[in-house]
């Protein structure tokens, strides 16, 4: 019914029990006050529990206590939330009370504003500020200003008004002294604080003030662990304080930790003493330990985004994404887990937090930390390029408990020897590969020495290339660290699948590794991280030695809702519906349909390996081609003959490509030439040449080009802007004028050349105008520029029906095309009959 952390639960009950507060329809009633609130009001939950600490741990009298005192004098009129009187006729002000339901600066400013203003009207010696859950005790008998009440600022309040103890916060002490866990909200508006004291307004750089703060919470965290039970933390600010001393014990604490961790942090503490010691007092009162452990990791998250989603925002992989990929590859509890460009390390945590999910599940609560320990100290591996990332990486990993000694500051693409020894990093060792390697850079031969021993390094000869894209060689990086058998997920642009030039790295991902699943994200999916890029995640499994692989189903699906949109905000997310589906999918590949569309923002696809070719892309396979493709299927299985594009054609090349030099205007000494202007689309994409509007080049440059029109031949679009308009004219070379004039087409056609004993020339025309040809058009589609090329247009399945059949369709189109001309004809008659009676009047 209340929204109460554990902690204000427990001592509420605390003070049920000692008969101070009763909670009954929605009311606290103070029984001593005789007073009663609105107890559903979430600042009345930190009045009561502030209430009852003042009692049960600073031992002040209840009968001494009152609330809602408004001092004299004041306007407007804001009652001080509790008062503590030194005596029992409450006419002598100790402690005055303000408190505000959360945490927030905006909160603090004013709690501090109106609790000084009270404080001084009731000329109280103490104010004491509680925003939820955290608090700050001042001393306020001398009436300072609010510009300079922080340095009126203690650690504690009096015991029953005696002297202030000189440190607050104490290993294994009572419930009111030992640090507290915390929540997520109150954890990410601290590391904003703390982020924002050190990046003092800009003078630092964003990432700068990270590391500094990294330096200061790696000695809270070490202080947590290591301070022994009965002992005060360091990390804390004691009362009279000054920062000078705070600071140096601060440092001291620092020094033992980079003796602990050497690698972690080489440098020293560079802030200044006011900000070490501004830090403490955020960070002081609460346990980084302690915390929940998917709390602190979406605070640290959280905050990671904030303040790297510009310059280092390539480094960061969402979390909706990480946790969608472990789950769909669900790392077991004694397999090797790497990424080789872990970033903040997103996946080798979520990979951990799996396995503690699902040790809880399948064990005791001690073997399953025992299992959790193992797994996060000894099977976690992460490699980072980026020094300054690399440190972030093992700071998020310190974060989560678990073994950031296992990231190792690297090129992940270098010579294995290259790595550190004692981190083990060789080929064909690692079960699980997780990664979101960097795309864009190029790399090039002249400047890595490891390039030259890349297979994809070279090119279709076998020559080595000047230089490739980063992520191209991490395919086969991430390809060789994996153990035959071992599974990996990778996020890749999806130029890397669609390109014509990528077509012998698809080849070499298919020769070495049986596809799993490939998932299209949307085109916002890393636009809120810095990267306009479109990408899909490619799953795989290495195949063994000696494996051979025969026809298998893959997984594909096609999701538009991620969990956030392209400005960060929170959306609908879809991926938890891909994991269902994918585990359908496991459960009986056989049985799953080829298509199933739930909207047109998210769709699942099932692709046989015999039907890839070369192409990865998910778009490829949308529900408009595989219903073609399931049509086709079942027409084959009556009896129809299906046959490819290759087998019933002799020849399928592209046009020619002129400069803007190469047209001529004169007629007799060029070269007819069909451009997309040249052709009149009817309908439904089928195109007439209209011979009247061709261009020309020259006769002296193509005279003997190998690439004239034969009658026949068929003109598809096969380059354009946009996808939509692939296949848009489809047109038929029925001019015999062609064999007597040498005539050309431009490259923006592809030139199918059929052959007439195995098809009818009309009906390969129709059929690659209907939308058996186009929706398979569509399919062949490479490039973010739409194009489709000869190499995989040979593919485009046929279907043949008799001769017989052939030869009526071709005649009724013939006679339609006859009937159209006819049309056209006497339409041209109308024309110029009309403009001959405009000029007849106006003569």
């Amino acid at each position: 019914m209340y929204d109460l952390t554990d902690r204000q639960r427990g001592l509420i009950a605390m003070g049920i029990k000692e008969k101070l507060v009763k909670v009954e329809d929605g009311r606290i009633y103070y029984l001593i006050q005789k007073k009663s609130y609105d107890f559903t009001d979430p600042e009345e939950h930190v009045r009561a529990v502030t209430y009852i600490e003042l009692v049960m741990k600073y031992k002040y009298p209840p009968h001494r206590i009152d609330f809602e005192i408004t001092p004299p004098r004041r306007e407007p009129k804001l009652p001080a939330d509790i008062v503590v009187y030194k005596d029992d006729y409450k006419e002598k002000p100790f402690i005055v009370v303000e408190c505000k339901a959360t945490s927030s600066k905006a909160d603090w400013e004013v709690a501090k504003r109106e609790g000084l203003g009270n404080a001084n009207l009731l000329l109280s010696e103490w104010l004491l500020v509680v925003c939820g859950e955290e608090e700050a005790v001042y001393y306020v008998k001398d009436r300072p200003s609010l510009a300079k009440l922080e340095e009126f600022r203690r650690a504690e309040l009096p015991i029953a008004y005696g002297n202030v103890p000189r440190y607050k916060y104490k290993k294994g002490g009572e419930v009111f002294e030992e640090l507290r866990k915390t929540t997520l909200n109150e954890l990410d508006n601290k590391f904003s604080r703390c982020h924002d004291i050190i990046w003092e307004g800009g003078k630092r750089d964003p990432a700068e003030a990270f590391d500094e703060m990294s330096k200061l919470m790696f000695a809270k965290i070490y202080d947590e662990k290591f301070t022994k039970v009965g002992e005060y933390y360091r990390f804390q600010v004691g009362t009279n304080e000054d920062a000078f001393t705070v600071a140096k014990r601060i440092k001291e604490l620092y020094k033992e930790v980079q003796e602990k961790e050497p690698e972690v942090f080489k440098e020293d503490i560079k802030v200044s003493n006011e900000i070490i010691y501004e830090v403490v007092k955020v960070l002081q009162d609460v346990s980084l330990t302690k915390t929940d452990l998917d709390a602190k990791g979406r605070a640290f998250e959280r905050f990671l985004g904030k303040v790297f989603r510009g310059e280092f925002g390539q480094f960061f992989t969402p979390r909706e994404i990480v946790d969608f990929m472990v789950k769909f590859i669900d790392p077991d509890y004694t397999e090797l887990v790497i990424d080789p460009a872990c970033g903040s390390s997103g996946f080798l945590l979520y990979s951990i937090k799996h396995i503690m999910e699902k040790a809880s599940k399948e064990y005791n609560e001690d073997t399953s930390k025992e299992i959790v320990w193992e797994f996060s100290h000894r099977n976690v591996f992460g490699i980072e390029i980026n020094d300054r990332i690399a440190r972030i990486a093992m700071m998020d990993m310190v974060i989560h408990e678990d073994g950031h000694t296992n990231i190792e500051c690297n090129d992940a693409l270098e010579d294995y020897e290259n790595f550190d020894p004692r981190k083990d990093i060789k080929p064909n060792k690692y079960h699980v590969l997780l990664t979101n390697p960097p795309f864009g850079a190029r790399i090039k031969a002249s400047v890595k020495p490891y390039f030259k021993k890349y297979e994809l390094a070279k090119n279709e000869k076998g020559k080595i290339k000047n230089s490739e894209m980063s992520e191209i060689l991490f395919i086969e990086r991430c390809l060789d660290l994996i153990k035959p058998g071992g599974r990996m997920g990778i996020i890749l642009p999806d130029s890397a699948f669609t390109n014509k030039r990528y077509i012998g790295v698809v080849n070499f991902i298919l020769s070495k590794a049986r596809v799993l699943a490939v998932i299209s994200l949307p085109q916002h999916a890393f636009i809120p991280f810095g990267s306009m890029a479109k990408t899909s995640i490619l799953f795989l499994k290495k195949l063994k030695d000696d494996e051979k692989v025969g026809d298998y189903p893959i997984f594909m699906a096609h999701v538009e809702k991620i969990g956030y949109d392209a400005t960060g905000r929170p959306d609908r997310n879809d991926l938890p519906k891909v994991l269902e589906e994918w585990e359908k999918f496991k459960q009986d590949p056989a049985k799953y349909p080829l298509n199933k569309e739930i909207s047109p923002e998210l769709w699942f696809a099932k692709v046989m390996f015999s039907q890839l070719g070369n192409k990865l892309d998910v778009e490829a396979y949308g529900r408009e081609y595989m219903e073609i493709l399931e049509r086709i299927m079942e027409l084959e299985a009556k009896g129809f003959t299906v046959l490819t594009l290759e087998d019933v054609t002799k020849a399928i090349f592209p046009g020619i490509s002129p400069s803007k030099d190469d047209y001529v205007t004169d007629e007799r000494n060029g070269i007819p030439i069909i451009k997309t202007g040249s052709v009149i689309k009817v309908r439904d994409r089928i195109g007439i040449i209209d011979w009247q509007k061709l261009s020309y080049v020259s006769r002296d440059k193509y005279g003997k080009s190998k690439k004239f029109l034969q009658k026949y031949d068929i003109l598809v679009q096969s380059v354009a802007h946009s996808k939509d308009y692939i296949g848009d004219k489809v047109a038929i070379v029925d001019n015999a004028l062609v064999d007597t004039r040498p005539t050309l087409a431009l490259s923006k056609f592809l030139i199918v050349r059929p052959n007439p004993k195995k098809v009818n020339p009309y009906y390969l025309f129709l059929y690659l105008s209907s939308e058996y040809g186009q929706r398979q058009f569509k399919h062949y589609i490479r490039g973010m520029t739409a194009e489709i090329y000869e190499f995989d247009l040979k593919n485009l399945l046929v279907i043949v029906p008799p001769k017989d059949e052939q030869d009526r369709i071709a005649e009724n189109f013939l006679k339609t095309l006859a009937e159209i001309f006819k049309l056209k004809d006497e339409l041209r008659l109308c024309k110029e009959k009309l403009t001959h009676e405009f000029n007849k009047i106006l003569s």
